[in-house]
């Protein structure tokens, strides 16, 4: 059954570090995310590299629940001049009763602009972008091993 160990890897894609429970205030926690989408071209579907480092920080707690506040830099995009950046909060609104899940709201903005792109045409648009994501996340704590 050493297959079930490979199970994880069918899950990677773009994104950031899973906020599904926020951290406790106090609480850190670091990483770079590796994943990113797929493209057919040619008739291959070939996977396109995407790199975030990305951080979480426990702010406080609200109503006895804990808020954090998420941050990360997209560095997939910086050899070309586009500079993404995301925030994000999140705040469990309810916690996890035996099988009823713990449910966490957490909203991200992205942020993107190409302003430090080469000037290859000076008629080239330097631009903003921003992306609002409203996410409601369910979670079950784990107890022992799972694989």
């Amino acid at each position: 059954m050493a297959w079930r160990s490979l199970l994880p890897l069918s899950l990677v894609a773009c994104g950031t570090l899973s906020g599904a429970r926020p951290l406790e205030p106090g609480q850190h926690e670091v990483g770079l995310v590796l994943g990113g989408p797929m493209l057919e071209l040619f008739g291959a579907p070939i996977p396109l590299p995407n790199a975030v480092v990305a951080g979480r920080s426990g702010l406080t707690r609200v109503s006895g629940r804990p808020l954090d506040l998420g941050y990360g830099l997209n560095l997939t995009g910086l050899p070309f001049g586009v500079v993404a950046l995301h925030g994000d909060v999140g705040w469990m609104a309810t916690e996890q009763r035996g099988a009823v899940p713990a449910i966490t709201i957490r909203d991200r903005l992205f942020f993107a602009n190409n302003a430090l792109g080469p000037a290859k045409d000076p008629e080239a648009s330097k631009a903003v972008w921003a992306a609002d994501e409203l996410a409601v996340l369910a979670s079950w704590a784990s107890h022992g091993d799972v694989l």
